[in-house]
């Protein structure tokens, strides 16, 4: 979509077997509707290509889709650095199916990655796993310089869940991070700012090796946690950002004062079914459950076509 494009809808394709990505939304085009397509098998010559990219553009719905095997990012939402002034607001990514990213190729991606000011956009509904780079920075969601954004009911697993570098009020909540390999939650940057670079409330954290957050840099320190469940399947202490506090002095230093660490009684979590059994203690931090299995593209019906 170039320049002064509007109001295109991109839906019911299968890309496949391509030199570059699947779809690039432009600068100065606005309101494209990407949706229930079938991207796989991209990126073949271009490695360092996108799923599906939008560049410095609002109102765009990228929903429903299904985007695996390739090298590099799935989704990306933004194209400003260190909170330049950006057009790309009122973006919504929801109930994509994103895995199979990286094959242990190339650095520094994310199953869904966000750059720059994205206000009012909103990542839900989505599932991200199985991403693999070369360095051992395989992002399920990364903000990057990431701003103004809903993060609520997604669902990452056997990736790094969550990365966070130069944020500014990105909002975290309810969703379910899992089996990372170092950390589940990772932080870079400095962002020299009292205001609060993310907020993580109400997220359910699984994981069987590591800590639970780390930090590249120990002065991101503005954020805030609160009313989540975490659990280590291991039986080993919770530990905490770069000092490895555990979980009473992480909470003597302000963070996760009504959280709780429990078993959240996942269905088969190991094969990838994150569902709830009777009794799961997520209610006590009042977890909404959603359903996992609506993502990737919807059934054909005569309604639809």
């Amino acid at each position: 979509m170039r320049e002064g494009s509007r109001d295109v809808e991109i839906s019911r394709n299968r890309m496949s077997d391509l030199g570059a990505g699947g779809v690039k939304v432009w600068f100065n085009s606005a309101r494209t509707t990407v949706a229930d397509n079938e991207i796989a098998h991209t990126g073949m010559i271009f490695l360092t290509s996108y799923g599906i990219c939008v560049m410095d553009s609002p109102g765009n719905q990228i929903i429903y889709n299904h985007i695996y095997d390739r090298h590099y990012t799935g989704i990306l939402v933004g194209w400003a650095m260190q909170f330049e002034e950006s057009n790309a607001f009122g973006n919504v990514v929801e109930h994509n199916h994103v895995h199979d990213i990286g094959k242990g190729v190339l650095i520094d991606m994310g199953g869904i990655y966000t750059e720059g000011i994205c206000a009012g956009s909103r990542i839900r509904y989505n599932v991200v796993h199985d991403i693999r780079s070369r360095g051992g920075d395989e992002m399920g969601i990364y903000h990057d310089s990431g701003a103004d954004i809903l993060v609520e009911k997604n669902l990452a697993y056997r990736c790094t869940p969550l990365h966070v570098h130069y944020t500014r009020n990105i909002t975290l909540e309810n969703n379910i991070f899992a089996f990372g390999g170092t950390e589940e939650v990772t932080r870079a940057g400095v962002f020299d700012t009292p205001l609060l670079e993310y907020s993580f409330r109400r997220n359910v954290v699984y994981f069987k090796q590591g800590r639970v957050v780390g930090s590249w840099n120990p002065a991101n320190r503005n954020c805030a946690y609160d009313r989540n469940l975490y659990w280590n399947i291991s039986g080993e202490p919770l530990l905490f950002g770069d000092k490895g506090l555990g979980f009473a002095e992480w909470q003597a230093a302000g963070k996760d004062l009504h959280s709780i660490i429990g078993d959240p009684l996942f269905v088969d979590p190991e094969r990838g079914d994150f569902r709830l059994r009777p009794g799961s203690p997520t209610a006590q931090i009042g977890f909404e459950p959603w359903d996992l299995s609506s993502v990737g593209p919807r059934p054909s019906s005569a309604e639809s076509r």
